[in-house]
């Protein structure tokens, strides 16, 4: 009997860096769907994404202060549907040894402020280049792979050239570019020209007791070094070996602060042995183990 063809699976680049950081921790929030204990930078960098997208969208007209209580509201609301789901804050993710609660708070102010230091950088730039599409929907095949997404930005040069970028809030940037080299193949499709231009946005960060303010910084990356074969390589190898079940755990000594699953892992010293054998056992997805038994 023919095996069946493989049903299509989503994939996206974040799915991608997230099983290349760690299989593990991957397969326990995507397969398994272990609960995920909440983190107030979450939040903050999903709403400070909106603001900017509602202030480019607008044509810019709209003032810093209405960008940021657009923020504010959007910020306020995850929280608050975070804090429902879990409602300890001794729970929470956070960024150091102070608690969730604290945590919540002083994000919001570093939300704000990036908000607001992102305005001034786009009217600094203003005869530089122009944002002509925000947080745009894709879905495009890469290496035979269906692959989903949304762009940021796409920018428009004042020589004419495009250009793509992702602001981030985090203190960490992404290492690889392969975020922004999808985008720009994802462009190529939908508007005709590959972007020569890509970089991420390192958004400011206010002064705190511990130090100084940090300014907004642009990295740029050189995506000739991405070509087609490489990002169909890496799809294709990502969506194969995540039907096959395999996931190799890449534990760190961050892991109890940063992953939202940590508790649920099977690494010894890492999470909790009564926890993890509740999920330990899940490695496929419902719909491609049925399909193995049917054929």
């Amino acid at each position: 009997m023919a095996e069946p063809e493989p049903k299509p699976i989503r994939r996206s680049v974040s799915q991608l860096t997230s099983y290349a950081s760690c299989g593990e921790s991957y397969r326990l929030q995507k397969v398994a769907k272990a609960p995920q204990r909440p983190a107030a930078w979450f939040a903050m960098g999903r709403a400070a994404h909106k603001a900017i997208e509602d202030y480019e969208n607008c044509g810019r007209v709209m003032t810093a202060e209405e960008a940021v209580e657009v923020f504010n509201v959007s910020y306020d609301s995850e929280i608050a549907t975070d804090f429902a789901k879990w409602p300890d804050w001794d729970a929470w993710l956070t960024g150091g040894r102070k608690g969730g609660e604290q945590d919540v708070a002083d994000r919001k102010v570093i939300g704000g402020y990036q908000v607001e230091q992102y305005i001034d950088y786009a009217l600094e730039h203003a005869e530089e280049w122009r944002v002509i599409a925000s947080e745009v929907g894709f879905e495009i095949e890469i290496g035979g792979v269906l692959t989903t997404g949304y762009i940021d930005q796409v920018r428009q040069h004042a020589d004419g050239s495009i250009e793509v970028a992702d602001p981030k809030g985090g203190s960490t940037i992404p290492g690889s570019a392969v975020q922004l080299a999808v985008y720009a193949k994802a462009v190529e499709q939908y508007m005709g020209v590959r972007p020569s231009k890509a970089c991420f946005l390192k958004l400011a960060r206010p002064a705190t007791a511990r130090g100084k303010a940090k300014p907004l910084l642009e990295l740029h990356h050189d995506l000739s070094l991405w070509s087609d074969e490489l990002l169909e390589r890496m799809f294709r190898d990502f969506d194969k070996a995540e039907r096959l079940g395999l996931y190799l755990p890449n534990a760190s000594d961050d892991c109890h602060r940063t992953c939202s699953v940590a508790e649920y892992c099977t690494i010894p010293g890492k999470g909790f042995p009564e926890r993890a054998a509740q999920f330990s056992t899940i490695r496929r997805r419902p719909d491609v183990a049925t399909m193995k038994e049917a054929a």
